[in-house]
């Protein structure tokens, strides 16, 4: 999980972006002067001017582009959210106003999870759809990372029916499947139920989530069980290092070179 995106959960200083990846080359992005434009909302700026509330009361909307530092690259993101006024420590050390924004859209979405090779392509759709929409409807970003899991198991080779027919097994008993090794194409026991234990935490979040009435989604949640979700393919989809490991060993016995 890069940090620089986990930095968009939350308001930042205008001019102080957070250094985004760019989705095309993983260079740094950045907001050249002037192309970032805000607008104070004229709803709250009449409620501001008539009752007397507080400059911090003041909120709007931003748009603009963000543009890749690697001139090789150029890529440009398009990027929109919330303006607020409110206070900050200044660069003496006193309590300032001072202008914020939150994003609420970017667009090529940067991702959220790094994936390894070899994960397939059904997984990256679906992580790739909850970073489309994260920062601007959480609830339906944690439903398509549990989708992402659904196609997951379908990549490890978890069936989707009972052998005997029947309705489509659901979620849980497909991962329950997973962790007893009732599949082809798992990995070892151990990597199963560690991989498991993270990929079952992001299902039962996904399935709150999904409900109405359930707890409240935040892209901090969704970041989170993406991260989980990451280190679950880092173990599935790690490269098999097994025939290097046992040369080491046998160079190590004979403290020669050997084959």
């Amino acid at each position: 999980m890069r940090s620089q995106v986990a930095a968009l959960r939350k308001f930042f200083p205008v001019d102080k972006w957070p250094a985004l990846p760019c989705p095309r080359c993983d260079a740094t992005l950045t907001a050249l002067k002037g192309d970032i434009h805000y607008d104070r909302l004229s709803t709250t700026m009449a409620r501001w001017s008539e009752l007397g509330y507080e400059p911090d009361d003041i909120r709007g909307v931003f748009s603009g582009r963000l543009v890749c530092v690697n001139l090789l690259c150029g890529e440009v993101v398009s990027v929109l959210g919330d303006f607020a006024v409110g206070w900050d420590e200044g660069p003496t050390g006193r309590t300032e106003l001072g202008e914020f924004l939150k994003v609420r859209m970017l667009h090529p979405a940067l991702s959220l999870v790094e994936t390894p090779s070899g994960v397939p392509e059904p997984v990256v759709t679906e992580l790739d759809r909850a970073a489309a929409i994260i920062w601007s409807d959480p609830r339906s970003a944690i439903t398509a990372l549990r989708t992402g899991l659904e196609r997951l198991m379908d990549a490890q080779g978890v069936p989707a029916q009972a052998a005997s027919g029947g309705p489509p097994l659901g979620l849980h008993k497909r991962l329950k499947d997973f962790r007893t090794g009732a599949a082809s194409g798992t990995t070892d026991a151990a990597t199963r139920a560690n991989a498991s234990d993270l990929l079952e935490a992001v299902k039962w979040v996904g399935n709150d989530g999904t409900h109405a009435g359930g707890a409240t989604i935040d892209a901090a949640a969704v970041l989170e069980m993406a991260e989980f979700i990451e280190i679950a393919l880092r173990m599935l989809y790690a490269p098999n290092n097994a025939a290097a490991l046992a040369r080491a060993k046998r160079i190590i016995t004979s403290k020669a070179l050997v084959d």
